[in-house]
């Protein structure tokens, strides 16, 4: 009877996780396989992301981790807050020095102090 509970207990904390959302016109694999935005592949979906910020911001560091894959870059902020950073233009990380551009557009992310994303916006680099 006691391993009965037990599975129970496994299974309600098993259905009680979260499903990475859908974003229209954001394909995952395309964009954490474009590292860097050496590709421009993420330039034509960041329109998409922003459109879905409402979405996005509220979600915890993890979560944003799994849905846009791991960041380019990290800054710290003041506060124990950082920002993660996501190429999506070529830039000087790129192997092709002829499609480099010295200030690449980057989607930014802010992390506050308890992980959760609580800014989301476009800015050059």
């Amino acid at each position: 009877m006691k391993t009965y509970y037990y599975i129970i207990i496994i299974l309600l904390f098993t259905a009680c996780g979260s499903d990475t959302p859908s974003i229209e016109g954001y394909n995952d694999y395309v964009w954490k396989r474009d590292k860097y935005g050496c590709g421009e592949e993420r330039l034509e979906m960041a329109d998409a992301i922003l459109e879905a910020r409402e979405i996005i911001i509220g979600m915890r560091e993890a979560e944003v981790l799994r849905l846009l894959g791991k960041a380019d870059e990290q800054e710290m902020y003041s506060r124990n807050q950082k920002f993660l950073l996501y190429y999506l233009e070529p830039n000087q990380k790129c192997t092709a020095p002829e499609n480099t551009k010295a200030t690449a557009k980057t989607l930014r992310v802010r992390i506050n102090a308890i992980g959760v994303a609580n800014e989301l916006y476009v800015s050059a680099r």
